[in-house]
């Protein structure tokens, strides 16, 4: 395959015969069809998704980043550091963001949504540079319609940019040579790193732009770009050890297992399995449209975040096999889909990338929230002197040593804290093993009982289940005396008021 340094606008890769490597004949009324598919493409995703999600109350995670952007500039890099699993440069941003745009939960949000249509459009230009125009339409098409967490206040989808755009001016790089190309490389695969830590299993496809630049004799230009990555990756090398030290009190996930792994990776292969007969049909026929070095990096960048967490999970004993933090592989799936369809007939890929819109509608639904403010309302009107307990779902909450000061206790209240809420809140532990019981223990013989005492117990709910934690708590105050006056179930959230009689 030989490559030529074309516009913005050209596609750098061409196939064997020289001829562009968009080529796929289309009629009018398929031509017609694949202009209108990325807005009929925002129109579902407007109407299915995003607009019941972008207005909707913060969801679990959310309320963590409110809370570590509602302070000044330095709680936000110290809640950040300490409390968060992504460096501060996603929060400093939003903090910046919210001094502009105000902290309600849509203007938090929108950062997200304004990363996502960049990312489509970084993916589109990336499928039609690699491959030919229409697998980077289909591409975008698909990563529109897919989960990406573009509807929430977090940095995933950040992460998803910053690979794209890596990606995107590593093969820029390799081909021209050019520096500029070779800082974006590097700079945006940091700032992919910087969102979210586990990206780095997504950069290791890079390894073959690596390789073939070596082949190229630039081993030494090679060596500047990965000096310069080490020293713009070092300084959050110590909050990635800090957090990998107490990886087992951060994540809730069962260790995966193999099947586990195959449902993840199985939509790649079965990509890959297609783009493998393809290919092998157009190299039958002498027009090849896709290199197997391109396929091969797209397939290991659908394929390593999976694997690698996988890995990590068993090697380490405790799992993060969890989808989010895979999210790195959906813009290597996104083409791996656009590589199928644009090499089917026309009709074929449009019927092709209606189904992938429509499965969208179907699999990507809202995510519930709970309505903390109905909460807060609620704790306004019990009595003054109440003393308020509080269980938010936090996985900290499960370790004992959370419970050691002000700020930790801070940080398992941000979603009643943010929401309102003026009074002095005590979070207690979410689970009832034996020193979480201990705790809650203490906090019973620590209230006053000079008079008639208010407890008031507030916890998340979903349908008849209840945490442990606060079941114990329920159960030692009854035993110690109290009564239950009132149970109010609000949205996902359970509030029981307890009373002592005078003693």
């Amino acid at each position: 395959m030989s490559m030529q340094v074309l516009s913005e606008e050209t596609p750098v890769l061409r196939d064997t015969s020289g001829s562009p490597a968009d080529t796929t004949p289309s009629t009018g009324l398929v031509e017609l069809g694949s202009k209108l598919l990325l807005p009929f493409a925002l129109v579902v995703a407007l109407v299915t998704y995003w607009y019941p999600m972008l207005g909707g109350h913060l969801r679990f995670d959310e309320n963590l980043t409110a809370w570590v952007v509602s302070g000044t500039l330095s709680e936000t890099l110290e809640r950040s550091w300490v409390h968060q699993g992504q460096s501060p440069l996603y929060f400093v941003m939003i903090w910046a963001w919210q001094a502009v745009a105000g902290s309600s939960e849509i203007a938090l949000r929108l950062p997200s949504m304004i990363a996502l249509f960049a990312s489509c459009w970084q993916l589109q230009m990336l499928g039609k540079e690699l491959d030919r125009r229409r697998v980077g339409q289909f591409a975008a098409v698909f990563l529109l319609v897919v989960e990406t967490g573009a509807t929430e206040a977090r940095p995933y989808i950040f992460m998803i940019l910053a690979l794209i755009v890596s990606t995107r001016y590593g093969f820029r790089w390799l081909e021209t040579g050019a520096r500029s190309a070779g800082l974006v490389w590097v700079v945006s695969a940091v700032v992919a790193i910087a969102m979210q830590p586990f990206a780095v299993y997504a950069l290791v496809p890079h390894l073959t732009l690596a390789y073939r630049a070596v082949r190229k004799g630039r081993t030494l230009s090679l060596l500047r770009y990965v000096m310069l990555g080490a020293l713009l990756v070092a300084p959050i090398v110590p909050q990635i050890l800090m957090l990998r030290e107490r990886q087992d009190t951060l994540v809730i996930a069962d260790p995966p297992t193999v099947i586990d792994l195959w449902a993840a990776l199985a939509p790649a292969q079965l990509c890959v399995g297609l783009l493998v007969v393809f290919v092998l049909d157009r190299h039958r026929r002498g027009t090849p449209y896709c290199g197997s070095a391109i396929l091969g990096f797209v397939a290991l960048w659908a394929v390593f975040p999976a694997f690698g967490l996988f890995l990590q999970s068993h090697l380490t004993g405790s799992s993060v096999f969890i989808e989010r933090y895979y999210f790195a592989a959906l813009p290597a799936a996104a083409l791996l889909v656009g590589m199928v369809l644009a090499r089917a007939k026309p009709w074929v890929g449009l019927v092709g990338v209606g189904a992938v819109i429509l499965c969208g509608t179907i699999f990507v639904n809202p995510v519930d929230s709970r309505d903390w403010y109905a909460a807060v309302e609620a704790l306004d009107e019990a009595s003054f002197d109440a003393k308020i307990w509080t269980v938010t779902g936090y996985i900290e909450s499960d370790n004992p040593d959370a419970f050691a000061d002000e700020e930790d206790n801070e940080y398992l209240n941000a979603p009643i804290r943010w929401h309102g809420a003026e009074q002095e809140l005590l979070a207690i532990p979410r689970t009832d093993i034996d020193m979480n019981r201990a705790i809650i223990d203490a906090n019973i013989g620590a209230l006053d009982r000079a008079g008639s005492t208010t407890v008031v117990l507030v916890e998340p709910v979903e349908g008849p289940t209840r945490q442990s934690g606060p079941e114990y708590a329920e159960e030692a105050l009854l035993m110690d005396g109290f009564e239950i006056t009132e149970r109010r179930p609000e949205f996902g959230v359970l509030l029981t008021t307890f009373l002592s009689n005078p003693r």
